[in-house]
């Protein structure tokens, strides 16, 4: 174990490093993403996990500048793409990066889609506005081409309704639709299934794959849900309060978690291999960040903690530990922490392996 910081990989298509993001509010300075950093290659796809608050969404919009200032305080850095620093971009040159070379998929499609436009019309327009040589007869060509590639049907009179008439799942397909028009880089999902039923989660995981696999295109997913990670992640980021908790391969993730709060996510996902009264869960809630606590923010939910100094009033740097990433003061105490978590859910967590 060492307690180096992480290395930026020359070959990373976008990497950002020691972000910090605050928000000044009536009730003081939230912190909201504290010294985060991570990176992605050429088409790979990175998980981003964590809970509601844990400051997934606001590091990654960050990034594009999609956070309003004021309220939102951006420091750190830097966020390198193309060897710029996409932090000291002014807005003219960021929107020439945003849409072209980095396109974001929002949650919800419904408020991302101009409600009096057709969707026809605003998939175009994302055409054009970033190469204006395209014609619009050129433009609604492509953009009926990208809706009939996403699965939309009838995408010849799709083209000319309104977001209002098409469904939940046919609107996120056109969010991909828009969000792959110009053949960007990188794709960035924010909870792309969040708000769909289960089969059309799943076909939205088999579209973003197949966009993936035709585009080349490097992919972020933001969620809260694991079981979306273990089908489509390759490298997984963990994020608590703001920080980068651990950091490893989706395989490692499963197999031997190098963080409490992990530990907690993967005992909180349900079973179907054991009947089980309750589900087991994190107790607590996550810390206000308008008051952050001086050690590790996980310690007063964290079993491993049992309430020791270092936990109180240290915060854990991310060390590296084997393969991954964690920050965590009691690592080498996780082998005993998963067995404990296995035995109080009558099966041990890990991918394929079982509770003796």
């Amino acid at each position: 174990m060492t307690s180096d910081t992480p290395v930026v990989d020359p070959q990373a298509l976008l990497s950002v490093e020691d972000l910090h993001v605050t928000f000044e509010g009536d009730e003081g300075t939230v912190e909201a993403v504290r010294g985060v950093s991570w990176e992605i290659r050429p088409g790979e796809v990175l998980g981003i996990v964590g809970e509601s608050g844990s400051g997934k969404s606001v590091s990654v919009s960050s990034v594009l500048g999609l956070l309003p200032s004021p309220p939102a305080v951006i420091s750190g850095g830097p966020v390198t793409f193309d060897g710029q620093n996409l932090l000291e971009l002014s807005e003219k040159k960021l929107r020439a990066v945003r849409g072209k070379k980095i396109a974001m998929i929002f949650q919800d499609p419904m408020t991302a889609f101009n409600p009096v436009k057709t969707i026809g019309h605003q998939i175009s327009e994302a055409i054009r506005v970033h190469d204006k040589s395209v014609s619009r007869s050129a433009a609604k060509d492509r953009s009926i081409e990208l809706l009939s590639m996403v699965g939309v049907p009838g995408p010849h009179a799709r083209f000319s309704q309104y977001p209002h008439e098409y469904s939940g799942g046919m609107r996120q397909r056109a969010m991909i639709a828009m969000a792959i028009a110009n053949r960007q880089r990188v794709l960035i999902a924010d909870e792309p299934t969040t708000a769909l039923d289960v089969t059309i989660q799943a076909q939205i995981l088999e579209l973003l794959e197949v966009v993936r696999n035709e585009t080349d295109a490097a992919m972020i997913l933001i969620t809260h849900d694991l079981g979306v990670i273990a089908e489509v992640a390759d490298r997984v980021v963990v994020m608590y309060a703001g920080k980068v908790v651990e950091s490893t391969s989706v395989l490692s993730l499963f197999q031997n978690p190098r963080h409490p709060y992990t530990l907690g996510l993967l005992g909180s996902l349900p079973r179907l291999e054991v009947r089980m009264d309750t589900l087991y869960s994190i107790p607590g809630q996550p810390p206000d960040m308008a008051h952050a606590p001086p050690g590790c923010a996980f310690a007063a939910r964290c079993s491993l903690s049992r309430g020791r100094a270092e936990c109180r009033e240290s915060v854990p740097e991310l060390v590296k530990v084997g393969d991954s990433w964690s920050a965590c003061h009691f690592v080498d105490e996780m082998e005993i922490a998963t067995e404990n978590v296995s035995q109080e859910i009558g099966l041990d967590i890990r991918v394929g392996k079982e509770s003796q």
